[in-house]
């Protein structure tokens, strides 16, 4: 899925997650997006950079890191 929740309010992306949630509960799924909050919901989060990988982990440690998730994360929430 890529932005699956791009265009809807707070209430429907809160639907939507937790629907994928639900669905993916043993599947393989993957979710593109910019919207870092999001990801807290990954068991895995990828990072990728000019088409490489730079980063990988769980939402908790990535965000502790001193990467370009955090940085990023950071950025998000600055507001």
């Amino acid at each position: 899925m890529d932005e699956p929740t791009s265009q809807v309010d707070p209430e429907g992306e809160h639907r939507a997650f937790e629907t994928l949630k639900a669905m993916a509960a043993d599947r393989i799924t993957v979710v593109v997006t910019h919207r870092l909050e999001n990801t807290r919901v990954a068991d895995s989060i990828i990072v990728m950079e000019e088409g490489r990988i730079t980063e990988q982990g769980r939402y908790e440690d990535l965000a502790a890191a001193n990467g370009t998730f955090a940085r990023l994360l950071a950025l998000s929430q600055d507001r």
